[in-house]
Order: structure tokens, then sequence, then C-alpha cells
């Protein structure tokens, strides 16, 4: 027969309650209720606490021209605080025409209103080049600037390589085709700028050829091809 038994300590019906003895932390009965089953005894455990489930975000993304003025106000305080460190001598007017001007969406949640990551580095890059700011020179390159360069060089190697296939056939390709070996192939001024100063001797390391004759000649084969694109 199944009989629930009373906690260990407790009184029958009608005694005066006796107090239990301590129970040490480790024992079952400190964390369990008693049933007995005649005998043998069996204990059953309390069920774990549930842990709340953290609160859910109510805010809300607008867009910026959606938004009121107040909340406008808002994410520009929040900018300021995000960016504080970055920019600490920019006045207020620079910091709103900033915002103003790039316009992000804005997530709002009462008076919580604040922008996504993206959105703060463009206003980063925005800010930078506020006129209130005095300009490094020499300039500092990121490392993210350091890779573009060094991709934008490594594409002008390899369409310098590609115009021997125009010069073979000029006509076989398309005008497309043309433009982007060509284009590449012609280099850009603030790559070579920026590699040689985030890669320094990288150029003329060892067992690796100078390119810098292939890439003089470019120009020159590059109007001989569109000369005998027009021929044909």
């Amino acid at each position: 027969m199944f009989v629930c038994g009373r906690p260990p300590g407790s009184s029958p019906p009608g005694q005066a309650a006796t107090p239990p003895h301590p129970t040490p932390l480790s024992s079952p009965s400190a964390t369990s209720s008693f049933c007995f089953l005649s005998p043998p005894y069996y204990s059953t455990p309390m069920p774990s606490p549930t842990l709340a489930s953290p609160p859910v975000s109510e805010a809300t993304c607008l867009p910026f021209k959606q938004t009121t003025a107040r909340q406008r106000h808002l994410a520009i305080g929040y900018v300021m605080d995000e960016l504080a460190t970055h920019f600490p001598t920019l006045d207020f007017v620079t910091w709103a025409d900033a915002v103003l001007r790039l316009m992000p969406d804005l997530w709002v949640e009462g008076e919580v209103v604040s922008v996504e990551y993206p959105a703060l580095l463009q206003l980063t890059q925005y800010l930078a080049g506020s006129p209130e700011l005095p300009p490094l020179d020499p300039p500092i390159y990121s490392p993210q600037a350091a890779y573009l360069a060094k991709r934008l060089l490594t594409y002008q190697d390899e369409a310098i390589h590609a115009l021997a296939d125009l010069e073979a056939n000029p006509s076989a390709y398309g005008p497309h085709v043309l433009a982007l070996v060509t284009g590449l192939a012609a280099g850009n001024g603030m790559a070579h700028e920026v590699y040689r100063a985030t890669h320094p001797g990288a150029e003329h390391a060892p067992n690796r050829p100078d390119p810098a004759p292939e890439r003089a000649a470019v120009a020159g084969r590059v109007a001989a091809i569109q000369q005998a694109r027009q021929r044909r």
C-alpha cells in the first residue's frame, strides 16, 4: 500500500511538534520529500528550480526618417558615448551633423535608442574626416587597408600576365574583359602607397623578381592592344 509519510522530525496528529534535529545539507532529506512504500524507503527528488528566461528585447528598428526629434537626439547621445574615446575634441554640432547626414536606422526601446555596429563603423569613418581634427602626417593605415592594398597589387600583377593573352589575339575578348584586364594592369597609386608603407621591403624580397619594370611597361602594351583591335 502506498502511504505518504510525514517529513522527518514531524509529530503525529494531536501531538506537539518536536523540533527536528539539524539535517546535514549532504543528506537526501535536505532536498527530498519522503514516501514510504512498505519497506524499503524511497526518496523522491524535488524538481529543480526553473531558471527564468532572459527578457526578450522589445527594441524596434526604425528607418531614420520615421523617427522623432527626441529619438534622434538620443541617438546622437548614444553615438557620442560609443565613440568618445575616438574623437574627444569634437563638438556637439559635428556629432549631430554626422548622424543627420548618414541617417542610420535606429533601434528604439522606450527612451533607449541605439544604432547597430555597421552604422557605427560608417559614422567613425565619416567623423575621422572632420576638418576640426588635425590631419595625421604621415597617416596611419589600418591592417584592413594593408590587406586591401596587397590584394590590389596581386590583381595588378595577375592582370599584367593576362595582357599576353590579349596581345596574342586582341579581338578575341569583348570590351568588358579588355577594360577589366587593362584597368587592373594599370595599377592604383594609393594601393602602391599603402603597400609600401605597410610592407617595407616586400617588393624586393629574395627569390621574387622586381615587378616594377613590368608595371612600367603596361601603358605601352595597353595602347598597342587597343590599336590592334581598331585595325581588325
